[in-house]
């Protein structure tokens, strides 16, 4: 089972006295506080991209002991795979392959499951391979006047989402329905809290929450590094 450990993020300003004489104070705090919030949210998308950024990574590993997305996650009678056999760039054979390999899940038992493709994950530089393929009547990438499979069946019926932190341009997963996948759990939402300090004068301000992100069932993404 994944263990997660809640961790405190936060960040704070100090207004000193001077300001608040001079009559500063109001105009610098809106500015500071915009940023601070700012951090906040940018923190929480950094960490939540890096889960899949060290998706492939053996050093970063789930509760069945292994990477988020990799060849071999144990089961009770073997293993099973969420990685595309071969790396591959994304396009029309590579989706269709991951496709059925969503189709072919099973469960820790072995048995064949229900799991449904819900959206497709790129970076940036996917994003118009991506619009092409999920809105293409056609098959992409060559003259054949065949139907575009993933489009007719409505597989991918959430569309695209773009995630600019990651950090492969090449890169790709098509996140599933799996009920128990990616977890952003929060122990604490956000505090905002401010005291004086009697020494100094100065007014400080703080926000922190706790909370932890990661994945329980990795057949919640299917992916592959790309090529």
């Amino acid at each position: 089972m994944k263990r997660y450990v809640y961790k405190v993020y936060g960040l704070a300003f100090a207004l000193t006295k001077v300001l608040v004489e001079d009559g500063d104070h109001i105009r610098i705090g809106q500015v500071y506080a915009r940023h601070l919030a700012q951090s906040l949210v940018e923190t929480k998308e950094l960490l939540s991209a890096n889960v899949l950024n060290t998706a492939f990574n053996s050093s970063y590993v789930g509760g069945d002991g292994v990477s988020l997305i990799n060849t071999a996650h144990p089961i009770v009678n073997g293993t099973f795979s969420n990685q595309l056999a071969t790396a591959a760039v994304l396009s029309q054979t590579s989706l269709e392959q991951m496709l059925i390999q969503i189709r072919q899940a099973v469960d820790n038992n072995g048995k064949k499951i229900r799991l449904v493709p819900r959206q497709l994950i790129v970076a940036p530089g996917n994003i118009f391979q991506a619009e092409v393929l999920l809105k293409s009547v056609l098959r992409t990438g060559n003259a054949n006047n065949d139907i575009n499979p993933v489009k007719s069946i409505g597989l991918l019926d959430e569309g695209a989402v773009i995630l600019s932190r990651l950090t492969s341009s090449t890169a790709w997963w098509v996140q599933t329905d799996a009920p128990e996948g990616f977890k952003l759990l929060m122990r604490r939402r956000l505090e905002k809290t401010m005291e004086g300090d009697f020494e100094t004068d100065s007014m400080r301000y703080k926000a922190t929450e706790r909370y932890d992100v990661g994945f329980t069932d990795p057949r919640c993404a299917y992916g592959t590094p790309g090529a």
